[in-house]
């Protein structure tokens, strides 16, 4: 059996670049998941990506990764994927009596052209006995779907922005036109989306749908 590997993303490209060794520039997240695709364990797809790179954003210090017109990998196997890896990354600490969020993300996943194709996909072939898919601290936005979930495994979202600018303030495409889909879920499985904790909190808004299930889920948890 394959041991758990951790990826680290340093780049914003969006090509193939699928080394993730120690050298700079090598792996960006196209190409991490392409490779955790190749194991069988429950990988770490991490972040460190320079400020140097072109993806950065200047005025919100934070990193955007850019996707064209070819989607990316279908995540096939068990893995996380953790954007609060990224230096200067916060997850929130407010709790729903408090009231708002004081998440920090550093990381958007944005499409390059609105709102079409899915952000990330969990396939139908992860595979069963708990071995499940983990979103964290991530932004994504502009896609159709940002999140489209297959299968039976009990995939987790946590601490993720759907919908919104890297900060939560704003609406990532106009509410007058079509904005696409935060959640779609068309598997089978326990989902679950938030959890109990206040680095589990999530924020969707700014789209046409938040949350969209095309089959009953009696096991899905909105928490």
């Amino acid at each position: 059996q394959c041991r758990a590997a951790t990826f680290t993303v340093d780049s914003t490209s969006d090509a193939a670049l699928s080394a993730c060794t120690v050298a700079a520039g090598d792996c960006s997240l196209r190409g991490a998941i392409a490779a955790a695709n190749a194991t069988s364990a429950l990988d770490l797809i991490a972040f460190n990506i320079p400020t140097s790179d072109a993806g950065y954003q200047i005025t919100t210090q934070h990193w955007r990764i850019a996707v064209g017109a070819t989607s990316l990998p279908t995540i096939e196997t068990p893995l996380t994927i953790d954007g609060y890896t990224q230096p200067g990354a916060l997850e929130n600490t407010n709790t729903p009596i408090q009231g708002g969020l004081n998440t920090v993300l550093k990381i958007e996943l944005s499409s390059l052209a609105p709102p079409t194709g899915t952000g990330l996909f969990i396939g139908q072939n992860t595979p069963g006995g708990g071995a499940t898919v983990t979103l964290r601290g991530l932004a994504i936005n502009r896609f159709g779907n940002q999140v489209l979930f297959n299968g039976a495994s009990a995939h987790r979202i946590e601490g993720c922005f759907f919908g919104t600018d890297i900060s939560g303030s704003f609406a990532a495409i106009s509410p007058s036109l079509n904005s696409g889909v935060g959640l779609h879920l068309i598997g089978s499985g326990a989902y679950v989306i938030g959890g109990t904790q206040p680095a589990a909190r999530n924020l969707v808004s700014g789209l046409t749908a938040g949350i969209v299930a095309q089959e009953r889920l009696d096991g899905l948890q909105l928490q």
